[in-house]
């Protein structure tokens, strides 16, 4: 960017350069060089055009070489891309292969679980068919058992024996008594036992108060601190065993969920083993097909080194041969500015000098015409125009253009005069300053005008003067008259001239 803006300052400073030389050269040049300064003009756009010819070569020369390195960019960018998009499908792959991982998870999972559900269904469904056999078998039972009770309770009354026969069943073993007799003599029995039993009750009942009578007194004085001992003894006893039962129960329910979540963990140590059974081939695969990838990569890698090597040393010889084609252009376009500068100085110089000699012969004819007609005009006619410049010069309404030409003329009259020079010097000087102050403001003429006017080729008819109608005052329409009637004998002069 600086090396376009120092070549946009040169332009412009040449282009201002020219344009100056331009303007020097239209000030300077008289009505009659027309045909000369065409061709100036011509030569001049041909030089413009070369210039701008050859810039625009040097732009699209620049603008080449940055686009040559946005491609280069742009291809950075597009590799940078592509190892980005590779590393995200990566990743991708590594995501759908966790994926895959807690699907195989989830599907071991659901397995195992059917598996349980299915043992434990089929499990329930063989003790129910057990406990279904088991309960008609019992339903069959019951119902002979019912029946056989009902046969027994049927037979099973009415028995009243005698002594005798109480005898001669009980002389016979149970094998060979039916179950009527069996229960027969079973009752008299019972009836027996229970009244001995009863008996047996009261006796010792007797015996206790007797015992409890006779040890009563000196029984507790003697056995109190042995029972009392022994007692103490049975209750740390028996919270001890509380204890270890407690500790044993509690070790128990340990154990229990001990082994119960040592069971779950075999499941899942067995699922882990199958998934990284399954992990360590997809792992192998993976690192079989990555050390191909790898391998690719590296052939790769090293074309893309060597590409870039290429392009490396390409770029070099680039932007050598650029500098040196730019030192080389640089070289030849200041060379040629100088030569046409040179050029321009020259014809500018001839130029100058013809218009001197041709202004100097001009002048010297004016002052050999001019001084003879000069000594011819009375001396009050001298003091009216310098009346009349006066008036116009101090009164802003006449046009710029004639004012400035009426001083000059006043001061070529006032220089070319050789008569009565102690009276006219006041004058002089007076107009001289007058001069100035029109210098000093500025006042804008055409170099064409001024010459024209000069050698008298223009009439009264070139200026518009103010007239009466638009509020001019009546001095100011005297000074207007004036300066036509100046301009006619003028005008009368130049043509006598001629």
């Amino acid at each position: 960017m600086s090396r376009k803006v120092s070549k946009a300052s040169k332009k412009m400073n040449i282009s201002s350069s020219l344009e100056s030389e331009d303007i020097s050269l239209e000030t300077t040049i008289p009505t009659d060089d027309i045909s000369s300064s065409e061709e100036q003009d011509g030569k001049i756009k041909i030089t413009r055009q070369l210039i701008e010819r050859k810039e625009l070569l040097h732009n699209i020369q620049l603008l080449k070489i940055e686009l040559s390195q946005k491609n280069m960019m742009i291809d950075n960018l597009k590799v940078d891309y592509l190892t980005k998009i590779e590393e995200l499908e990566e990743k991708l792959n590594d995501a759908l292969h966790q994926k895959q991982l807690l699907a195989l998870r989830l599907d071991n999972q659901l397995t195992f679980q059917q598996k349980d559900a299915r043992k434990y269904q089929e499990l329930m469904k063989q003790e129910m068919e057990t406990i279904l056999l088991r309960q008609k078998q019992l339903e069959e039972t019951n119902l002979q058992l019912r029946e056989k009770a009902g046969d027994i309770r049927r037979n099973l009354r009415d028995f009243e024996l005698t002594e005798e026969q109480y005898m001669k069943l009980k002389s016979f073993p149970e094998d060979q008594l039916s179950i009527p007799e069996y229960v027969s003599t079973y009752e008299e029995d019972r009836r027996n036992y229970s009244e001995l039993q009863i008996r047996c009750q009261r006796l010792a009942l007797e015996l206790a108060d007797t015992k409890q009578l006779i040890q009563q007194g000196d029984y507790r004085q003697e056995n109190y601190d042995k029972v009392k001992s022994e007692r103490d003894a049975f209750e740390q006893e028996a919270t001890d065993l509380r204890r270890k039962y407690e500790i044993l129960e509690a070790s128990h329910i340990t154990q229990a969920k001990e082994r119960n979540e040592l069971s779950k963990e075999v499941a899942t140590l067995r699922q882990t083993v199958t998934l990284l059974q399954k992990d360590k081939e997809y792992l192998s695969r993976q690192n079989t097909e990555l050390s191909v990838r790898h391998a690719h990569e590296e052939d790769r890698l090293e074309r893309l080194q060597a590409q870039l090597e290429e392009t490396k040393k390409a770029r070099e010889e680039m932007y050598e041969k650029y500098v040196a084609s730019r030192d080389h252009y640089k070289t030849e376009y200041e060379n040629k500015l100088r030569d046409e500068l040179e050029q321009i100085k020259l014809k500018t110089n001839q130029e100058i000098d013809q218009l001197r000699s041709a202004s100097r012969e001009m002048y010297e004819r004016e002052n050999s015409y001019e001084s003879h007609r000069w000594r011819l005009l009375p001396i009050e006619s001298y003091s009216i125009y310098s009346d009349n410049l006066c008036l116009i010069l101090n009164s802003g309404t006449v046009c710029n253009l004639v004012l400035y030409e009426l001083v000059l003329f006043s001061l070529d009259f006032l220089t070319f005069y050789k008569t009565n020079r102690t009276f006219l010097r006041h004058r002089k000087d007076l107009y001289m300053s007058q001069f100035n102050q029109c210098e000093q403001n500025k006042f804008e003429y055409t170099v064409t005008s001024v010459g024209s006017y000069r050698r008298g080729l223009f009439t009264t008819s070139d200026y518009s003067f103010p007239s009466k109608g638009f509020g001019i005052s009546s001095i100011e329409c005297h000074v207007c008259e004036s300066i036509k009637k100046f301009i006619a004998e003028k005008k009368t002069i130049s043509s006598f001239l001629v």
